[in-house]
């Protein structure tokens, strides 16, 4: 996915929102960048039925249509336009007379780019059959910032690989695949750190990456099928010094970075996969912060494309010391920081891009500025 264009939607009256391998969402509190997220959530449970945008589902619970109507819509449609490498499409939503719900406007796809490869032909090409052939069909994943703590047990889900909005699925994936081998070596922990590479299963990797971002966290799982539940287990160091144990008994930040890590390594089974994150930094110590942000560049090096809602300079700096360290290119990474504008409901969208040497284009005020100035208040 390269664009995103949002018309008359929540705080934008229009609005173009790019995207790379590994985008960053940051600003202040209210400024819009979870706008651009609750985009896509809507489009995504809104595959079926395709005539009216479903506003409150799994992924998101938006309300009724005048939440989501741009305060001064000079008209009562929203609009969405996703463009892909393979294609452009525009979603175009109006607001019944009632304002409570809002049904498809246009049922033909607007316009094509090119030609898409690998794409079977329908007999009738609508706008709604070529979005979920390229777009729905896809891994996408989304883990929500409201995701689960540690818990006694977890649900089980036996309808895909997702690992749930909350994360509630992650001990059941990991139970399914474990031992299923990755493909993909750019993503493994051997590989970023310059050792000898060797196959790796699902399991292998998650313990690999949490031990390293969480100073020797391992985890393992069981699955009691009989009353449809997961169990979780976890250590806080490399070796056998301590047993397993519930995640009741281990660090709060283990059961929250789970979720983001198992998400990202099962996109690797899958080509065009998209996973998105809000504020991953949650309980996580700044050291584990950096790491994060250093497991992100390698995913994105691996082509599974990020977009990540974050607050912190941590997860920033871990970006940028991997792009230094050339373990991927700097034009697969683009921040994007928004701000509040001048005039009532205006919002701003500043598009920051990093060089090779890891050096951003320009910092715009708010953008993770407050500890040089909190220190100057202090001297």
């Amino acid at each position: 996915m390269k664009k995103i264009t949002l018309k008359n939607f929540k705080c934008f009256e229009f609005q173009e929102v790019e995207f790379k391998n590994l985008t960053v969402l940051s600003g202040i509190n209210g400024s819009g960048k979870s706008t651009v997220i609750h985009s896509l959530l809507l489009l995504l449970q809104s595959n079926q039925p395709y005539y009216s945008l479903v506003l409150n589902g799994y992924f998101l619970e938006a309300g009724v249509a005048k939440n989501i109507l741009y305060h001064n819509a000079k008209e009562d449609i929203v609009s969405f336009v996703l463009e892909f490498d393979k294609g452009s499409v525009e979603f175009n939503y109006i607001v019944d007379e009632a304002n409570t719900k809002i049904l498809y406007k246009d049922k033909e796809i607007k316009k094509i780019k090119k030609e898409m490869n690998n794409f079977i032909p329908l007999q009738d090409p609508s706008f709604m059959q070529y979005y979920y052939e390229y777009f729905l069909n896809k891994f996408i994943d989304f883990i929500s910032a409201d995701r689960y703590g540690p818990r006694l047990q977890y649900p089980i889900n036996n309808i895909n690989k997702n690992i749930g909005k909350l994360g509630e699925f992650a001990p059941y994936i990991i139970g399914e695949y474990k031992d299923k081998i990755i493909e993909n070596k750019e993503i493994y922990f051997n590989k970023y750190v310059n050792k000898k590479i060797r196959d790796s299963s699902l399991l292998s990797e998650i313990n690999n990456w949490l031990s390293y971002i969480l100073d020797g966290v391992r985890i393992n799982t069981k699955t009691l099928e009989e009353v449809n539940i997961s169990l979780l287990e976890i250590t806080n160091y490399p070796s056998s010094i301590l047993d397993f144990t519930s995640p009741v008994h281990m660090p709060y930040g283990a059961s929250y970075i789970l979720p983001i890590i198992v998400s990202c390594l099962m996109a690797s089974f899958e080509e065009n996969s998209i996973v998105i994150i809000e504020n991953p930094e949650s309980h996580l110590h700044p050291s584990a912060q950096s790491k994060l942000g250093e497991f992100f560049v390698v995913c994105a090096n691996a082509g599974i494309q990020i977009i990540l809602e974050t607050h912190s300079d941590h997860i920033i700096n871990g970006i940028r010391k991997a792009v230094k360290n050339d373990i991927v290119s700097n034009d697969e990474i683009i921040f994007n920081f928004f701000s509040k504008g001048d005039n009532l409901g205006e919002h701003k969208l500043h598009k920051i891009e990093i060089n090779k040497d890891a050096q951003l284009s320009h910092w715009p005020k708010d953008f993770f500025d407050q500890y040089e100035n909190d220190l100057m208040d202090l001297i």
